[in-house]
């Protein structure tokens, strides 16, 4: 329970460090009627957008962000806003999508509740395609593009997942959610060296569509304790690595590390890393960066106790 209150806490803190890209909003609205106003992105697409007739919608790996206001005339009441949310977690609007006829259909993010009596917010936020059984097409996401080594490790794409559909020249696959690493007939890691620094590219393809991995293969360097991505600071995405580095363990995909990551991670030296680790990563940066107090890592590891 403990861990896992750390992990709420973590992640609210996280975004609150973060900042959102502007958008353009609405001008307010004269009518008598409060409304709300705004727009939304996709950070990230689905992995999905093409489908055979009579397959239902999945937004899987869909990443939105949004802000407005809501507002009665020139004055604004309500300032709402949606950070790197998954889509899965917004209210959509599906009614103009037929899954039982070929054609392109828009799907809408709907805002609402925000203010009583307020008139919700319809925002056309991305289209679907739908078509019949012969015609191909081709659906393909991985959910990382960036993969960091060492000099000496292998490269493991395990923690990388695969979703892929489609249909060409009369073949049909279909892989949803799973290890790209159990999946090397998409894969080329033909120019991968893991015995010398540098960028490599690795390319996953199907049915003639390609996404790219850079792995990137580091001299092996000393990491001071917190500094996750050896940058010689400690930030915000250093606390949000290691708290991924725990949500991976939580699901049996934990990376394994090696002797300098694991010094850099595990903060409290207890033999494991955790939220509580990523907590105190972020209250580090925290208290010296923001709040401007400066702070030694014994004396957050004593309060924690």
């Amino acid at each position: 329970m403990k861990k896992m209150k750390y992990v709420c806490m973590t992640a609210a803190l996280l975004t609150a460090c973060s900042c959102t890209a502007a958008l353009p909003v609405q001008a307010a609205s004269d009518e008598e009627t409060p409304r709300i106003s705004g727009g939304a992105i996709l950070n990230h697409e689905p992995y999905i957008k093409v489908y055979t007739v009579g397959e239902e919608p999945d937004l899987t790996g869909a990443v939105v962000s949004g802000y407005g206001t809501v507002s009665k005339g020139m004055e604004q009441y309500v300032y709402w806003d949606i950070f790197q949310a998954p889509i899965s977690s917004q209210k959509l609007d599906y009614s103009e999508v037929d899954i039982t006829k070929p054609g392109k259909y828009p799907v809408y993010l709907v805002v609402e509740g925000l203010y009583d009596g307020a008139e919700p917010l319809r925002y056309k936020l991305l289209e679907l395609e739908y078509v019949d059984g012969e015609t191909d097409y081709t659906n393909l996401g991985i959910s990382a593009d960036r993969l960091y080594f060492e000099v000496g490790e292998p490269l493991n794409l395990d923690a990388v997942k695969l979703t892929t559909t489609g249909r060409k020249d009369g073949q049909t696959w279909s892989v949803h959610g799973e290890s790209l690493g159990s999946h090397p007939e998409f894969v080329d890691a033909s120019a991968f060296d893991g015995s010398k620094a540098g960028d490599y590219e690795i390319t996953v393809t199907a049915g003639g569509m390609t996404e790219t991995i850079t792995a990137c293969v580091m001299e092996m360097i000393e990491r001071e304790k917190g500094d996750w991505n050896h940058d010689n600071m400690v930030t915000v995405i250093d606390a949000q690595s290691v708290l991924n580095v725990y949500v991976q363990t939580l699901a049996d995909n934990a990376p394994k590390l090696n002797a300098q990551q694991q010094h850099a991670a595990d903060v409290n030296e207890d033999g494991s890393v955790d939220a509580v680790d990523a907590q105190l990563i972020l209250n580090y940066y925290v208290q010296n960066n923001i709040a401007g107090i400066p702070t030694e890592w014994e004396d957050l590891i004593k309060h924690e106790k």
